[in-house]
């Protein structure tokens, strides 16, 4: 065989990668296939009915079918890291393999193979580059994950200049991925220490009060920015994010009830819309049947046109895209609408994420007993 060639499939095996990929001389070409060493010394071997000449000339044509060969390989390293279903291995010999395993390619297969989300996965991404980092992108096998290794990778964290809710955001996929490894028997013990995350100041939601939603929905629109000031409206009485307005049909609106399903979240939401926002939905239906909102733009130029809108209200707050969907929460609990409901007519996943805004009910408990002040006995 070409030493080119040869030296291609041997660069696709790792010491810690249990398959490896091998090849057999037949009579005008080499065949690949799979190997994989048993606990009692035996071997397991399947064909990955591939097949590369051993000429210098098929250099260029072998690449493309190693790399093919390859995937295949990877896709089964993956599938023993992070799955049991290996009928040919007994339990003994499905833990030793998996105590071999590389730790990062179980961490990419994990993002890659339970998420879509673009932005879930930029932060599995993120907190990968770290973990690379921190490695020196040297392998970890993952009888190596235990308690010291987490105390030292949160020290990482500690000397690097970013937000502590940015650190957690990085660790808690780490997290995530070491307790699904743990919750299947892969890790034996928990080694996430208890106090593992970094201590976060939770700043107060903005949000439009009631007078204040008032004031600028009488505030004339900036030039150029119907559609954008609608939506905004439209958001504070829906609960929805700047994505989800944008692509928002009348379609999806029946009977006064809408039904969407969350870009984010990729849950569905389903509720009886408020009369503030119907009234909006008839004021904007002559001008398309399809997209409600038809000409939003992008994100950062709707946030600018918001922000001018705002200042000729004279409201002095910071007030984007987002804050429509603060307000829509805040004024339901000023309602006095239940933090379960308001989670779910958020299409929030997890109530914890609704929890923050409920700073709103202990500012207007305060008013209410500084109120009982001025009485005296």
């Amino acid at each position: 065989m070409d030493k080119r060639t040869k030296a291609k499939i041997d660069a696709c095996n790792s010491s810690v990668n249990p398959f490896k990929l091998r090849y057999r001389k037949n009579k005008d070409f080499y065949t690949l296939f799979y190997e994989i060493n048993r606990q009692n010394g035996e071997r397991k071997r399947a064909s990955l009915n591939l097949q590369i000449k051993g000429s210098s000339g098929s250099y260029q044509k072998n690449i493309k079918i190693i790399k093919s060969a390859n995937n295949q390989v990877d896709a089964l390293n993956r599938k023993l890291a992070i799955s049991n279903n290996l009928d040919f291995l007994n339990e003994n010999e499905k833990k030793e393999q998996i105590q071999k395993a590389n730790f990062i390619k179980i961490f990419e297969a994990y993002a890659r193979e339970k998420y879509s989300n673009k932005s879930t996965l930029k932060t599995f991404h993120n907190s990968l580059q770290h973990l690379k980092l921190f490695l020196n992108n040297k392998p970890v096998q993952l009888n190596e994950i235990n308690r010291q290794f987490c105390f030292r990778f949160k020290n990482y964290f500690e000397k690097l200049e970013l937000k502590n809710s940015s650190k957690n955001s990085y660790l808690q996929k780490f997290i995530e991925v070491v307790s699904y490894l743990v919750e299947n028997k892969f890790i034996k013990e928990n080694p996430i220490p208890k106090k593992f995350t970094f201590k976060e100041n939770v700043p107060d939601r903005q949000y439009l009060t009631p007078k204040e939603l008032n004031k600028l929905a009488s505030t004339p629109f900036p030039e150029y920015s119907f559609f954008v000031c609608n939506a905004f409206l439209f958001g504070c009485f829906s609960g929805f994010r700047w994505a989800d307005l944008k692509k928002l049909k009348f379609a999806d609106i029946s009977n006064n009830e809408v039904k969407i399903l969350q870009g984010k979240t990729k849950e569905y939401v389903e509720f009886k819309l408020p009369t503030p926002a119907i009234e909006i939905l008839n004021k904007l239906r002559v001008f398309s049947n399809e997209s409600v909102f038809v000409d939003l733009g992008s994100n950062h130029r709707g946030n600018i046109k918001i922000k001018e809108w705002v200042k000729n209200a004279e409201i002095k707050k910071t007030i984007t895209w987002h804050v429509a969907r603060h307000t829509f929460a805040c004024l339901l609990l000023l309602k006095g609408v239940d933090i379960y409901h308001v989670s779910k007519l958020l299409g929030h996943t997890d109530i914890k994420s609704t929890m923050k805004y409920l700073h709103v009910l202990k500012e207007h408990k305060t008013k209410a007993t500084e109120a009982l002040s001025d009485i005296l006995f």
